[in-house]
């Protein structure tokens, strides 16, 4: 007798792409090491690229900023916090986290990007 297993595969959605709105990074690799002045006190605007884990996605802005700066912020639409700043990849595997904690079915349809868009700033939001 012959079985067959079929293993679930895990669908997720990934960030595709990463950059920082207010830095010029021409070296790719200087991603990995930027810092900001400060890794306890720091806010920084970001666009990623939200999809399927085969690429692609939609754009959005994300304001990334930790609890010390998050005081001094009046508009706290599309924050994202985190405790302090570590690396990009980790800020990556955060953002990450979040998405698929919101959607965790990982299917890219329009329905889950215009819900993410509750939370972050989506290149095809209607301007508020």
């Amino acid at each position: 007798m012959l079985y067959i297993s079929l293993l679930a595969v895990k669908i997720m959605l990934k960030i595709n792409d990463f950059l920082f709105n207010d830095h010029t990074i021409e070296n790719p690799c200087e991603y990995d090491t930027w810092e900001p002045v400060d890794k306890y006190d720091f806010n920084e605007w970001v666009k990623v690229l939200v999809g399927p884990e085969s690429g692609g996605g939609h754009w959005y802005q994300v304001h990334i900023c930790n609890h010390s700066a998050l005081k001094r912020i009046n508009d706290k639409k599309y924050i994202f916090t985190v405790s302090s700043w570590t690396n990009v990849g980790s800020l990556i595997e955060e953002l990450e986290k979040y998405v698929n904690r919101l959607f965790p079915d990982g299917e890219d349809s329009p329905h889950n990007f215009q819900e993410l868009s509750k939370h972050w700033l989506w290149e095809y939001a209607k301007n508020s």
